[in-house]
């Protein structure tokens, strides 16, 4: 789903979680995050990214995210 959908899907129907890829073809997913953010302050929202360098996972924890998963991630560490 690109960014523009979403948005108009999340203003009818909030979802109990978010997970935001980082890399996005249209937007950043820190910019996303932050528009979500405005949206519902409360809202876990984890990011997803195949990029594990220290300096990105920091990123998405100072922006406020619930927490950050890499691509390789498990559904069972998910859940």
């Amino acid at each position: 789903v690109n960014p523009k959908d979403a948005f108009v899907a999340f203003k009818t129907k909030v979802p109990d979680a978010v997970i935001l890829d980082v890399h996005l073809k249209e937007t950043d997913g820190f910019q996303v995050f932050k528009d979500l953010r405005e949206l519902r302050p409360d809202l876990p929202i984890f990011y997803l990214s195949c990029n594990t360098a220290a300096e990105m996972i920091g990123k998405g924890l100072l922006t406020g995210g619930t927490d950050y998963l890499t691509k390789n991630t498990s559904t069972e560490e998910i859940i």
